[in-house]
């Protein structure tokens, strides 16, 4: 019989197995339909734990050698190009008599990735390039981060149990659970706590298939239970190597929501309604024109409110190793 310690321990240490040897591999994938390629670097030695470090951004291959000066010009040329294009698109829609406005309602400029409005998601990347911009100013801590990530599955490993065994994808999987973790985060004024974490792990390959963290999210004085949840499939050989890794992802978050975003999400639902409904009565050409423009930032807003959670969905297009 294995106990919830002696399965985590295969697991990470099967693991450790199939990437012995590599110190460096980047991981090119494809969220809501834009591509982003990652680059993650051993951070201990062949004796100490098995762990690796997402290289930071400004060291990584999609932006090679920039300053942070120059991040921050291509920030400023993101929200340039994305002003330009939804200015194209709102003129494309007034001209079918869709009402002014509609395409920056949709959506919330707090959730760019569930927004169809170019403007909202440049923006949002304009961001992260100055964030990149402030982190290549600063000291790099993604190896302190990493070791963070793995103190906390220790803390994990330490309080899991075995409760069952059942099929995640058509696999079979161990499901392992830890109850009254209290393990805190907080940033940009808002915290999580959480509670309790769900782990399921293929029982042959011993390779992560599901996990879900349940707990509390805290902001402005107000708290409301909330859960995020990770589903890996399609498990495959990287080519000219050992390693075993999921080319396909889906992370949901949700949990109960407060009144105003209670209030919100129903008039996503009628801006939603009254958009599918516009949409629909366009000339073949330019519906193909917004679907193909907007698709995945539409059917992310589908989900979203329909379901009242977000779910985003990335593909791996390839793995390589680089050292």
């Amino acid at each position: 019989a294995n106990s919830a310690q002696q399965i985590l321990d295969s697991m990470m240490e099967k693991d450790a197995a199939r990437k012995a040897g590599i110190n460096q591999y980047a991981v090119t994938q494809t969220t809501m339909g834009h591509q982003t390629t990652i680059i993650y670097e051993r951070t201990s030695g062949e004796d100490g734990p098995q762990t690796f470090r997402m290289v930071p951004y400004s060291e990584s291959a999609g932006a090679p050698g920039m300053t942070p000066e120059q991040l921050e010009a291509y920030a400023q040329a993101l929200e340039q190009t994305g002003d330009a294009v939804s200015s194209e698109i709102e003129k494309g829609m007034s001209a079918q008599g869709l009402p002014a406005g509609l395409l920056s309602g949709l959506g919330s400029p707090d959730e760019p990735w569930a927004s169809p409005d170019p403007r909202t998601m440049t923006g949002a990347m304009a961001r992260f390039m100055r964030g990149a911009a402030d982190a290549g100013r600063a000291p790099d801590t993604s190896e302190d981060e990493a070791e963070a990530a793995l103190q906390d599955m220790q803390l994990v490993a330490s309080n899991a149990e075995l409760i069952g065994t059942e099929k995640i994808d058509g696999r079979p999987a161990f499901h392992l659970r830890a109850d009254d973790l209290n393990m805190v985060q907080k940033e940009d004024g808002q915290e999580f706590r959480m509670d309790a974490m769900s782990i399921w792990i293929d029982q042959k390959e011993y390779v992560l298939l599901k996990f879900r963290m349940e707990g509390v999210a805290s902001m402005d004085g107000q708290s409301r239970p909330m859960y995020i949840e990770r589903l890996s499939t399609d498990y495959r050989d990287v080519p000219d190597t050992t390693m075993l890794e999921s080319y396909r992802q889906v992370m949901t978050m949700g949990g109960v929501l407060s009144p105003k975003e209670q209030r919100e999400l129903d008039e996503a639902k009628q801006q939603m309604a009254e958009f599918e409904q516009q949409l629909a009565s366009m000339p073949a050409d330019q519906r193909q024109m917004m679907e193909s423009m907007m698709g995945p930032q539409m059917e992310m807003m589908r989900k979203m409110v329909s379901s009242g959670g977000i779910a985003t969905e990335t593909i791996v297009n390839e793995i390589r190793v680089l050292q």
